[in-house]
C-alpha cells in the first residue's frame, strides 16, 4: 500500500497541467482525457440543446410582449420554431459523434449558430427593452461552466459575444448613462465569474482524470508484485496457478491435435553447498541468472514459473515428446558448458529435471505430482539429468 501511495503524488498533479491554459502539458494524455469524457459530453451537449429548445418554446407566448409590432407574428415567430428546430436536430446529432475533435466541432457551431440568432433578435425587441441581458449573462456563465470546450475557446467566444453583445445593445437601444454602465458590468462580470469557473472546472476535472490514471497504474504495479517473483522478476506460483486453467484448455485443444502440452519442474543441483560455501547474495544471482537463461531457452508461447526456492517449472506448449526431450536436454547440455559464468564460481550451475505431460482433464496437484516423482528421480540417478514420465504423451 505504501508503494500505491509513492506513485501518487500530490505534487505531480501540478506539474502535469498547465496553470493559465487547465490542460495537460503532454498532449496525448489531454488527448486521453478528451476522449474518456466524451460520453459525458455528449450527454450534456444533448442537455443543453434540449433545455434550450424548450425555453424558447415555453417563452414563445411572451415574445409578443417584448417585440416590436412590425416584427410580430411574422418573422419573429418563425425564426423561433427555425432555432428550435435546429436545437433538436444538434440533439439527435451529439449522438453519433465518434471523438472528442467531432463533438467540439459539433458543439462550436452549435454555440456560434445560437449566439448569432441572439443577437439578432435583440433587434426585433422594444428599444427600452434590456433585460435580454440576463439572458446573455446566463448563457456566457453556461457556455463557461459546462467545459465543452477549451478555457481558451470558451474565453475567446464569451468575451467576443460579449463586445459585440454590448455594442449591438449600446447601438441600437434607448438608453441612458447608468444603464450603458450596467450593461457593461454586467458582461464584464459573466466572463469574469465564467473564467474563474471554467479554470476551476477544467482543472479538478483533468487532477480526478489524472488521479484515477495514477490509481491504474498502481494497482498494476500491485498486481504484477503478486503475480511476478521479486528476486528473478519471472512469473511465480500464484501466476502459475492462476493461469493453469488455460494450460488444461490448451491440453484439451491440443489433444485432437496428437500434440502436447507438458510440465517440467527444475531444480538447481546442490544449491544449498552455494549459499553455504558462498553466501545467499551469490545464491541470489544463481537464481537469478538460471531463471534467465529459462527465460530465453524457451518460445514466446511457453513460459516458466519460479516455483519455490530453487525450483522452476516451465511449460511448454504445443509439442511432441521427442522435441520436449530434445529441448530439456539441449539445455542440460548447455548448463555443463557454462553457459552462464558467476565469478565465484569456478565450476557449472547444473539442474535436475523432472517432465510430465498434461492429461486433459488433469489438475495442477496431479501433474505436478508425477514431474516432481520424475525430478526425485533424477537426483537419484545422480542429478544434473531428465527423468521423464511418458503417461499420456504424443
Amino acid at each position: 500500500m505504501q508503494k500505491m501511495m509513492s506513485v501518487i503524488d500530490e505534487s505531480s498533479t501540478s506539474e502535469e497541467i498547465c496553470q493559465w491554459r487547465s490542460e495537460f502539458k503532454e498532449k496525448a494524455r489531454e488527448q486521453r482525457y478528451l476522449e474518456s469524457k466524451l460520453q459525458q459530453d455528449k450527454k450534456v451537449a444533448r442537455f443543453l440543446a434540449i433545455a434550450v429548445a424548450t425555453v424558447l418554446l415555453l417563452i414563445l407566448p411572451f415574445d409578443k410582449l417584448i417585440i416590436k409590432p412590425q416584427h410580430w407574428p411574422h418573422p419573429a415567430f418563425e425564426w423561433r420554431i427555425i432555432i428550435v428546430v435546429v436545437c433538436i436536430v444538434s440533439a439527435y446529432s451529439v449522438i453519433h459523434q465518434k471523438t472528442s475533435k467531432q463533438l467540439k466541432k459539433l458543439v462550436l457551431a452549435f454555440i456560434a449558430f445560437f449566439l448569432f440568432n441572439v443577437q439578432a433578435i435583440v433587434l426585433t425587441y422594444q428599444d427600452h427593452y434590456v433585460l435580454h441581458v440576463i439572458f446573455d449573462v446566463i448563457i456566457i456563465v453556461i457556455i463557461y461552466s459546462s467545459t465543452l470546450l477549451s478555457l481558451k475557446l470558451s474565453s475567446l467566444l464569451c468575451v467576443g459575444y460579449a463586445i459585440i453583445g454590448s455594442l449591438n445593445i449600446i447601438f441600437t437601444k434607448t438608453l441612458d448613462t447608468h444603464t450603458v454602465g450596467m450593461v457593461l458590468v454586467a458582461y464584464l462580470s459573466a466572463n469574469l465569474v465564467g473564467t474563474i469557473i471554467s479554470q476551476l472546472e477544467h482543472r479538478l476535472r483533468r487532477e480526478l482524470f489524472l488521479r484515477k490514471e495514477q490509481l491504474k497504474d498502481a494497482a498494476l504495479k500491485m498486481e504484477s508484485f503478486a503475480f511476478r517473483d521479486a528476486l528473478t522478476n519471472i512469473p511465480n506460483r500464484r501466476s502459475f496457478d492462476d493461469s493453469f486453467e488455460n494450460h488444461q484448455k490448451s491440453a484439451r485443444r491440443l489433444a485432437a491435435e496428437h500434440r502436447n502440452v507438458c510440465l517440467i519442474i527444475s531444480d538447481i543441483d546442490f544449491f544449498k553447498k552455494v549459499n553455504d560455501t558462498y553466501g545467499h547474495d551469490v545464491g541470489d544471482i544463481v537464481l537469478v541468472k538460471f531463471s534467465q537463461f529459462l527465460a530465453e531457452s524457451i518460445r514466446p508461447n511457453d513460459a516458466v514459473y519460479r516455483f519455490g526456492g530453487e525450483e522452476f517449472i516451465m511449460i511448454l506448449q504445443n509439442i511432441k515428446a521427442h522435441e520436449a526431450t530434445e529441448k530439456i536436454r539441449s539445455i542440460i547440455k548447455q548448463l555443463n558448458e557454462r553457459v552462464f559464468t558467476i565469478p565465484e564460481i569456478n565450476y557449472p550451475i547444473t539442474a535436475s529435471f523432472g517432465l510430465a505431460f498434461l492429461k486433459p482433464e488433469e489438475n495442477s496437484r496431479d501433474i505436478i505430482a508425477r514431474a516432481d516423482k520424475m525430478l526425485y528421480q533424477a537426483k537419484a540417478n545422480g542429478r544434473n539429468q531428465l527423468c521423464i514420465d511418458t503417461t499420456g504423451t504424443f
